[in-house]
């Protein structure tokens, strides 16, 4: 509880500030975790929590449901809500288990976020005990044990009676396990999950969906109709030639004539799904539970309703995703909160042809950038640039690392990426003798958000399939020429690899599945020569804005 000074020289004063205190005093008893978040937390950056921009949270916070679930866009207040929770625990006297992802991203919540909280904000520091263990604080009454999921020895030993899960779909869902027994001794435990959903059916998205699955409404002020914010019954609808247009809106060109008009500001408004007119998307609003009879309370928070971010940048994130599987994956879970499941995608003739430009491919030129694939033979694709595309000057095979040499030269390539494997060593050799050539390295898979390259070393490290979706997306986008005889290019091999692979979602990745692109046995040589290619281009400065390169 605040403390507030009272004025007898001014009796109105006097009488307000003592309603203040009931009033708080009031929600001190009724809303805890509220009365914290307004009078006493203050977020990492020193500022004092306010909700009047957050009506959304309101409800949220006064939910006193043992099993909770909230499937999220990414920054929308939530961890702050987590930790709020997780000091009113402490404060009852409860032993609380609060599991992040990893060992390392423990240490990074741990040390950037709740030590400065600790420190800086008096309510809880005045609480402070026992805090300079990592892992293990004591705080108020009370006793957290932080943990990363990865590591199995951090769930033993410590009866919880309570259990937050931060980043749940990043969690190893196997460890988890043992957390859930950590509460068998406990009294009235609680549970909360939270987290950014991945794919459909799966992590997050399968506890919401075994929730009451609470959606936000908004009342339009036309026609009465409560309605949760839908980006594509709302927001934008599909146009005959399959592209999107904003609600409201028949063409681009009377689109461009409002779009950014103001900067910072919303283009568009989303439009009711009943009559048509136009909504203000940050007006009060209510939760409605989807689902009756459930035990566990769930709730959607989505960048739609939020003030986090304007109609005019979701409109221009959601055009770069429909070409970009990678954004378009995030544009569903960061800014929709909600999961993903693409289709089977892959390239067509028709997709190559719309390359097509008006040349044939020649025996040398005086500059370029090189992909290589190794394995058995060696499989080439060398561009350079034209107006601001990636155009192709040869793609072949050769038998060894001595034609290779010979073919650098003829065209004169100063910049490369090579397939680290299988011969990891000859690559890196290759490498270091040609001062901007790399050896490729596909990580985990997952999102890094960019290529990493260790200049020392000679090493990029790139996610395998965010890398190609990007290289994909470069032709979907036509930012790439091919020469008029694309099809038979080595006898139609260029071709055909560069079809064989299909994007598709991996059931047997952990903690949840992830989108892989897979040849399904058919040779896809030239599929991944283009996207070292694609690569070596990107360091050589194309295409820089669309896809960062970042330099370790």
């Amino acid at each position: 509880m605040p403390t507030v000074q009272t004025n007898n020289s001014n009796p109105e004063r006097a009488t307000l500030l003592g309603y203040l205190v009931e009033s708080a005093g009031i929600i001190e008893r009724l809303e805890p975790e509220l009365a914290i978040a307004l009078f006493q937390h203050r977020s990492t950056r020193g500022e004092d929590m306010t909700l009047g921009d957050k009506p959304w949270l309101l409800d949220i916070y006064r939910d006193h449901s043992p099993l909770m679930v909230i499937i999220k866009s990414v920054q929308c207040g939530v961890t702050e809500y987590a930790i709020v929770k997780l000091m009113q625990k402490l404060r009852m006297g409860r032993s609380v288990l609060y599991v992040l992802p990893t060992l390392e991203v423990r240490n990074d919540v741990v040390n950037n976020r709740i030590d400065r909280l600790l420190s800086d904000v008096p309510f809880y520091k005045a609480g402070c005990i026992g805090t300079d263990n990592t892992g293990l604080k004591f705080i108020f009454n009370g006793v957290v044990k932080f943990v990363g999921s990865n590591v199995r020895m951090g769930f033993k030993e410590f009866p919880a009676d309570d259990l937050i899960v931060d980043e749940f779909d990043e969690c190893d869902q196997d460890n988890l396990a043992m957390a859930y027994d950590r509460l068998a001794s406990a009294k009235n435990p609680t549970i909360l999950k939270i987290a950014n959903p991945t794919v459909s059916g799966c992590g997050i998205h399968a506890e919401y969906e075994k929730s009451d699955k609470k959606e936000w409404h908004i009342k339009c002020p036309a026609c009465n109709e409560w309605q949760p914010l839908d980006w594509f019954v709302n927001f934008v609808h599909k146009t005959d030639d399959n592209s999107y247009l904003p609600v409201g809106f028949s063409s681009l060109s009377s689109l461009e004539s409002v779009l950014f008009a103001v900067p910072g500001g919303d283009g568009f408004p989303p439009h009711c799904r009943r009559c048509n007119k136009p909504l203000d998307r940050h007006s009060v609003g209510q939760w409605v539970a989807e689902q009756s009879g459930c035990q566990t309370s769930g709730y959607h928070i989505s960048k739609l309703f939020t003030n986090q971010i304007t109609t005019d940048e979701l409109w221009r994130r959601f055009q770069e995703a429909l070409i970009n599987q990678t954004k378009k994956q995030l544009f569903y879970n960061s800014e929709l909160g909600l999961p993903y499941t693409g289709e089977g995608d892959q390239l067509t003739f028709t997709d190559l042809d719309k390359c097509k430009g008006d040349y044939l491919m020649g025996p040398t030129a005086s500059w370029s950038v090189m992909g290589v694939d190794v394995g058995a033979v060696l499989h080439v694709a060398i561009d350079d640039f034209v107006e601001n595309r990636r155009r192709a000057l040869f793609r072949g095979i050769v038998p060894d690392w001595e034609e290779l040499e010979r073919v650098r030269q003829r065209f004169n390539s100063c910049v490369g990426v090579i397939d680290a494997l299988p011969e990891i060593h000859k690559a890196r050799e290759y490498a270091k003798k040609h001062g901007r050539f790399f050896v490729c390295e596909y990580t985990k898979e997952g999102r890094t958000g960019g290529d990493i390259i260790n200049r020392d070393d000679h090493i990029l490290k790139a996610n395998r399939t965010e890398s190609l979706d990007d290289m994909v997306a470069g032709i979907l986008s036509q930012r790439v020429m091919y020469p008029k005889n694309v099809r038979s290019l080595g006898n139609g091999d260029f071709a055909r690899h560069m079809m064989a692979s299909t994007r598709v979602l991996d059931m047997k990745r952990k903690p949840v599945p992830v989108f892989v692109w897979t040849e399904g046995g058919q040779p896809d040589h030239f599929f991944h020569a283009e996207n070292y290619v694609h690569m070596a281009a990107k360091i050589a400065g194309w295409g820089r804005s669309a896809y960062e390169v970042k330099w370790a």
